[in-house]
């Protein structure tokens, strides 16, 4: 079972135009707990990458797409995005296939990362609620197509606890107790593109 470049290309390229159809609804979440920016923000972003999904090799991909989102997408949660996706181009540098454990260890450094420049921890209502998950699914013991689908379920699961929770950092603590009830935006956003690469398998 491997993942080859083309599938990183299909990946952030369904993504795009994922997050892009989501950002009325995106800004919407982000109007409850947030500055009513955020789909316009992460959208811009990706509108942008589109242009650099060219690299024949992974690291390079994720490389080149990071700094793009990091350039284009004001914002916390693009700052964030884009470094998890360099961090992931520095695991997978000259790979043109992953298997299964090396995306694995590309999401696990990208969540490292994640958690290194924003602060954050699983469980406190943020996108990490929904990587976590996702990335703990990614194993050897089934078909490309049933690990994906068991980890998008995974991050879907995810994404719907973060109603529940008090948000403790990032704009959403300002709201306290009037955070809960809410979906997190940036949690719904990484699991939109996440959800992304069922269709590149």
């Amino acid at each position: 079972m491997s993942f080859n470049v083309e599938f990183f290309k299909c990946f952030l390229l369904n993504a795009s135009k994922e997050i892009q159809k989501s950002e009325s609804e995106l800004t919407d979440l982000d109007s409850k707990i947030g500055d009513s920016d955020f789909g316009i923000n992460i959208s811009r972003g990706f509108r942008a990458l589109e242009k650099d999904l060219k690299s024949e090799e992974i690291g390079k991909l994720l490389d080149e797409a990071g700094k793009t989102i990091m350039e284009e997408a004001s914002g916390t949660f693009g700052t964030l995005l884009g470094s998890m996706l360099v961090a992931m181009g520095k695991v997978s540098r000259g790979k043109k296939e992953v298997d299964v454990q090396e995306m694995k260890k590309m999401f696990e450094e990208g969540i490292k990362v994640v958690e290194e420049l924003g602060g954050a921890k699983r469980g406190q209502k943020t996108f990490l609620d929904v990587l976590y998950p996702f990335t703990e699914k990614l194993n050897q013991k089934y078909s490309a197509k049933k690990v994906i689908e068991e980890a998008i379920k995974a991050a879907e699961e995810g994404m719907t606890s973060t109603k529940d929770m008090i948000a403790t950092v990032g704009r959403a603590s300002y709201y306290g107790e009037r955070s809960r009830g809410h979906l997190d935006p940036g949690a719904v956003a990484m699991y939109i593109i996440l959800k992304s690469m069922e269709k590149c398998i």
